[in-house]
């Protein structure tokens, strides 16, 4: 016959077994295989969609990873050629930050040009012919 313990909550009282009390179930052989089976799908899975090429975080695609790294080196060159037409873009180094866009958008204003301060093939192109054009001479 069990034997059993008065647990006293509050104003209510609770009858237990005092076994319930003091055993702990041991963790069982299958459920260590299901955390380890999970463990190997879910990794599959990961694999499988890296393979695929997508990011399960948000379904991009790696072209995205490979155009933003095309993005990076257009602006290194732009902040290259901004610097050698005496423009401070701060450091080369392929960031966006507010001294390239300022650096962009002072260039732009003394081409004439619309002054957006936003980095593009064009103005990467335009960069190049005019340096292109100084060093011939």
């Amino acid at each position: 016959m069990d034997h059993w313990s008065v647990r006293v909550i509050g104003p209510q009282t609770q009858h237990y077994p005092s076994a319930h009390w003091r055993r702990r179930r041991p963790v069982r052989g299958w459920a260590i295989v299901l955390s380890v089976l999970v463990g190997v799908i879910g990794s599959f899975v990961l694999l499988y969609l890296l393979w695929q090429g997508t990011s399960p975080k948000d379904g991009s695609s790696v072209t995205s990873t490979i155009g933003l790294e095309k993005e990076r080196r257009m602006i290194s060159e732009i902040e290259l050629l901004l610097q050698r037409l005496d423009f401070d873009p701060g450091p080369v180094d392929g960031i966006l930050d507010e001294k390239t866009i300022k650096a962009i958008s002072q260039y732009q204003e003394s081409a004439g040009l619309t002054a957006d301060g936003k980095p593009s093939e064009d103005l990467l192109i335009e960069l190049r012919e005019i340096l292109s054009s100084l060093d011939a001479n």
